[in-house]
């Protein structure tokens, strides 16, 4: 959700920005979820298994 001077598209901006350096197949990728979220609903982990289905290239922190 934009706020004050933010662009109408940041969330798409944002994605866009993770996705391309998670993309690269030299990348490590730490998925942080804080111990108090759901796991399963849990943003960064939906991004690294789209990237990485087989989890191979992510850690879960």
């Amino acid at each position: 959700i934009p706020v004050e001077d933010q662009p109408a598209d940041i969330e798409t901006q944002v994605r866009n920005l993770i996705m391309h350096y998670i993309s690269n197949p030299n990348a490590i990728i730490l998925a942080i979820t804080p111990a108090n979220v759901d796991f399963s609903t849990s943003e960064a982990v939906k991004f690294a298994k789209e990237v990485d289905p087989e989890g191979f290239f992510f850690f879960f922190i």
